[in-house]
């Protein structure tokens, strides 16, 4: 599996833990965190310029949209692999485990992504920015309002607390 951190503050994994002190499954809300999960990785599908990054070298833009049809969005790739893993959780090449109390999702490591963490960390000897694409919705396209997805999911768990516990 390729492994990318979603949350490097550490405030989903600290709400999960505290959380988890008052209900002993948390399988509910991190299914429906699972399926906003992927939905919001839908959007960043949408794209048709570079986002909130700068634009490709010319001459990659000429390569890419002369071999694939398309400039932009980058992870479509020409088979759309990484698109299908990381926005339908039936893909062969999407990951999710869930527990009682902890969720994982992305994408099962495979040949066929060997430009998958490229694009995500960069790779400064070949001149590749990196452009992270795997967060917790679409914080790269996203509104204000989309911005706040830890918070949601946040939310998504304590309402969750809150009907079962009845606290």
């Amino acid at each position: 599996m390729i492994k990318i951190k979603l949350d490097p503050q550490g405030q989903f994994n600290k709400s999960i833990k505290k959380i988890g002190k008052d209900v002993s499954d948390l399988t509910i809300p991190l299914l429906q965190i699972k399926k906003q999960w992927y939905q919001g990785n839908k959007s960043i599908f949408l794209l048709r310029g570079p986002g909130k990054y700068e634009t490709l070298d010319p001459k990659y833009q000429v390569r890419k949209s002369s071999e694939l049809g398309f400039v932009y969005p980058l992870l479509r790739g020409r088979d759309r692999n990484i698109e299908a893993a990381i926005t339908n959780a039936e893909d062969k090449h999407a990951f999710s485990e869930i527990t009682k109390k902890s969720i994982e999702l992305g994408v099962v490591k495979s040949s066929d992504f060997p430009y998958a963490l490229a694009i995500h960390y960069g790779l400064p000897e070949k001149n590749i920015k990196a452009r992270p694409y795997v967060l917790l919705g679409v914080e790269q396209v996203a509104t204000k309002e989309q911005k706040e997805k830890t918070k949601v999911y946040i939310e998504i768990l304590k309402d969750y607390v809150l009907q079962v516990s009845n606290k």
